[in-house]
């Protein structure tokens, strides 16, 4: 195997491991964000109501 196919496959591999663990996180952790914002639309919304 030749240096750059080793690099290439050392790239790839990086990329594809960073790619799972950020989904393998998003996935653990959904509540996080879209919660905050459910919060803050929420507390908006009832702010003006009031």
């Amino acid at each position: 195997m030749s240096g750059a196919g080793v690099v290439a496959n050392v790239v790839g591999g990086v990329l594809a491991l960073g790619l799972v663990v950020y989904l393998f996180i998003a996935l653990i952790k959904p509540d996080r964000n879209s919660g905050a914002k459910r919060h803050r639309q929420g507390w908006r919304s009832g702010d003006g109501r009031a």
